[in-house]
């Protein structure tokens, strides 16, 4: 026991007090000293000489004087939040000339004295947020040529002076987010030069001067969200040449001016949603290549301008959702999105959707149309889509569903069409027909049930057949897709029936009741096109064939219309074969006619003019 005694006779008293530490606080050898307690009424009076960061919190510290920081002239970094404090005195930091970080975040504090931080001329952090501040001297920042952040979130100011900024030219950071300002003085931000984040939101904004931005050229992120913008001068933005992320939602705006988001080419996130927005103009975003997600949701528009998000050319997620006035959408609103990968249009109340609507997203791999209003879709509104795996198509007004609108979706893996009011009549059929052949595609699969007729209702789609509804097959012009006999050339061919079935595309010769003559049909042609039915699981059996001998299935129309497909099964083999018809043949007779008739007249002419040559020559 007597040698730490005698060490500190020998190396000096003030070095051994540097070690000690009060009750409440917890001190460590590398400077760092946490004081935290409701015992705790003041600024410790005997921390280590050495304290370089300071932290005291949720203690019952009422006020910050002088005599506070006496005897700590190493600090660089003080921490005092949560805690009762009201009152900071002028002289208060006067000592601490070589601090860094202050934050006085969490208090009571309502008012600070002018000039209390002007000894500070080292300072690069100041923490103010969320105390009761409603006025800022206009001197109060003076001095602070070497801040790079500063939170004055969540007071109550409702005005800034005009030149309360004028000494920040270093300034990066500044948040004046949740406080209760209305307006802001034009020059207000002009020394910000440095600045690269700028937040405003949760404000009572209601219009923003042009020019407010002029010289933030260097600002990366603007925060106006939840504010009572009404309107925004036109080119407001436009000085922010180097801006990447820009949040207007829930404002007041009802318009927007043309070009209104041009020259922001650095730009990668842009959310303009929750604003009444009643229409856009046609030009109102610029050149943003590095854009890749944009959202517009609850807003008042009916419709958007073709073209619009034609320079959003690296775009990747669309959202437009939730806005239920939107009823329309021009063929050409998503052209030139070819790296678009997803595209939500759920909750707005499309009726229908043009033909070409999607052409140009060659790359789009999720397409959401849920809880809509859409009672039918364009056969080939998912051609092309060829990286399209996934589609929401549930809770809309869909009666039915041509098969080919889904045929078209070559890549589908995920599709959900539950919540509509199927109406299983006859025209349904097919549409049941690929349910059962895709059922593996189909989320909620068991929750695809008829709503009409009611004697059907709640009966699953996958059970309506022609032959359950005793609907007549149907037909391509006069010829019923119906036949009395099919014979087969291939002589070799096993009739008996089987597991697996075989397939014939060989010549056959059907027999129309109503026709005068037999009909040949020729070999099937090569057929790309994939037929989930011709599998193993879902063949014939011979029962069925007994009940059903001359049951068709999967009628496809080719997109000449001039050419039939049929496959037919019959005991257990399946059939191909094809109808090749010329809807051409009365043009080309005509032409022929035509050609005929000219020939005759050149013939005739030619004669006449060779034999008055002759005469003239006789003369």
């Amino acid at each position: 026991m007597w040698l730490p005694l005698l060490t500190c006779i020998y190396l000096g008293v003030h070095f051994c007090d540097g070690f000690s530490c009060p009750s409440d606080c917890i001190c460590q050898e590398n400077g760092n000293a946490f004081c935290r307690g409701e015992k705790i009424t003041i600024v410790p009076s005997n921390l280590p000489i050495n304290t370089t960061n300071l932290q005291i919190q949720k203690t019952q510290l009422r006020e910050l004087t002088i005599e506070s920081f006496h005897g700590l002239p190493h600090l660089l970094r003080v921490q005092i939040s949560l805690n009762p404090l009201t009152t900071i005195t002028l002289s208060t930091f006067n000592n601490l000339t070589a601090l860094l970080s202050l934050m006085l975040s969490y208090n009571q504090i309502s008012s600070l004295p002018s000039g209390v931080f002007s000894s500070l001329v080292m300072l690069q952090q100041l923490f103010l947020g969320n105390n009761k501040l409603d006025v800022i001297p206009p001197d109060l920042f003076d001095n602070l040529t070497n801040l790079l952040e500063l939170d004055l979130n969540s007071n109550n100011l409702r005005v800034l002076p005009e030149n309360i900024f004028r000494s920040l030219g270093n300034l990066q950071y500044l948040n004046l987010g949740n406080n209760s300002l209305q307006t802001l003085p034009v020059n207000i931000f002009w020394p910000l030069t440095q600045l690269r984040q700028l937040y405003l939101y949760n404000n009572k904004i209601v219009k923003l001067q042009l020019g407010i931005f002029k010289n933030l050229q260097n600002l990366l992120e603007l925060k106006l969200f939840k504010n009572m913008i009404r309107q925004i001068p036109p080119k407001l933005f436009w000085p922010l040449s180097n801006l990447e992320i820009l949040h207007m939602s829930s404002n007041n705006l009802s318009h927007l001016p043309l070009e209104s988001f041009f020259h922001l080419p650095h730009l990668i996130q842009l959310n303009i949603y929750k604003i009444p927005l009643v229409d856009l103009p046609e030009r109102l975003f610029g050149e943003m290549p590095k854009l890749k997600h944009f959202i517009l949701y609850s807003t008042d528009l009916e419709t958007i301008p073709g073209n619009i998000f034609i320079n959003m050319t690296g775009l990747e997620s669309l959202t437009i959702t939730i806005n239920q006035r939107l009823n329309y959408l021009p063929k050409d609103t998503f052209s030139g999105l070819t790296s678009l990968l997803q595209l939500t249009l759920h909750s707005n109340s499309f009726f229908s959707l043009e033909q070409d609507i999607f052409s140009d997203l060659f790359n789009l791999q999720s397409l959401n149309l849920q809880s809509n209003k859409l009672g039918t879709l364009p056969k080939d509104i998912f051609k092309n889509l060829y990286n399209l795996t996934n589609i929401e198509l549930h809770n809309n007004l869909f009666k039915n569903l041509p098969s080919e609108v889904l045929k078209a979706a070559v890549m589908l893996k995920n599709i959900s069409l539950e919540k509509n009011p199927w109406n299983c009549s006859c025209d349904i059929v097919q549409l049941s027909a690929w349910i059962r052949s895709n059922r593996y595609r189909i989320r909620n699969y068991n929750r695809l049930l008829c709503y009409s007729p009611s004697y059907l209702k709640n009966k699953h789609l996958e059970s309506i057949t022609y032959e359950m509804l005793q609907c007549s097959h149907p037909t391509v012009g006069n010829i019923p897709l119906q036949t009395s006999a099919i014979y087969s050339t291939d002589s070799s061919s096993d009739r008996a029936s089987t597991d697996t079935p075989t397939i014939h595309k060989n010549t056959f010769t059907m027999r129309f009741p109503f026709w005068t003559a037999q009909q040949t049909v020729s070999p099937a042609i090569p057929i790309t096109q994939e037929y989930p039915h011709m599998t193993t699981g879902q063949n014939t059996t011979q029962k069925e064939l007994n009940n059903y001998p001359q049951a068709f299935h999967d009628q496809d129309l080719l997109q000449t219309e001039s050419t039939i497909v049929h496959h037919n099964r019959l005991l257990g083999e399946t059939c191909l074969w094809t109808i090749l018809r010329d809807p051409y043949r009365p043009i080309g007779l005509t032409v022929h006619i035509i050609m005929f008739a000219i020939a005759i007249a050149l013939i005739v002419v030619s004669t006449c003019v060779f034999y008055k040559l002759n005469e003239n020559i006789a003369i």
